[in-house]
């Protein structure tokens, strides 16, 4: 069952569980209504299983940690396994990004970075993106807590803002 991370626990529906490993090349189901999932026919082996739903943090079983590796479920010939995934809720960054003039800049490319290592070095790498409303409001959603680099990069099937002031008024809630 996938339930979500809170207090008191509820049950994720329409979450996609994937299910790798023993040879697998990695299975997919949907959760019900009562967050439930099955997998059937399973050769004995080693299995992974995680869960991901848009808003959400994608989990994986066993993981200590969100974005973590999980443990891996050993299964013997037609055993059955009854495992708790639990979901954390995902974070949101928001705001507006407007031109030199105070003007909405609508359509343009909004991302949130994160800082990772990389053959040895720091840096930045993108997470998520949102494009701006024609208010000139994102919103990323989904977000692990952490810190993050905020950027626009450029309009779409619009004139490139490359050398535009502009300006990224932010609210966070990570």
């Amino acid at each position: 069952i996938v339930v979500s991370d809170d207090a008191e626990a509820r049950p994720v529906r329409k979450a996609r569980v994937t299910c790798g490993g023993a040879g697998l090349q990695g299975q997919t189901t949907i959760t019900d209504d009562k967050g439930r999932f099955s997998f059937s026919g399973l050769a004995a082996g080693r299995y992974t299983v995680t869960a991901a739903k848009a808003a959400w943090i994608t989990a994986a079983y066993g993981a200590k940690r969100p974005l973590r590796p999980g443990s891996a479920i050993p299964l013997a010939a037609g055993e059955a396994a009854d495992i708790v995934l639990r979901l954390p809720r995902g974070s949101v960054i928001t705001g507006t990004l407007t031109d030199h003039n105070g003007q909405a800049a609508a359509g343009v490319i909004v991302r949130a970075y994160r800082y990772i290592i990389a053959d040895g070095e720091r840096r930045l790498a993108p997470v998520s993106a949102a494009l701006t409303d024609d208010r000139g409001s994102y919103r990323i959603y989904g977000l692990a807590p952490g810190d993050y680099v905020v950027g626009a990069t450029g309009r779409t099937g619009r004139a490139n803002l490359q050398g535009s002031e502009l300006r990224l008024t932010t609210e966070m809630d990570v």
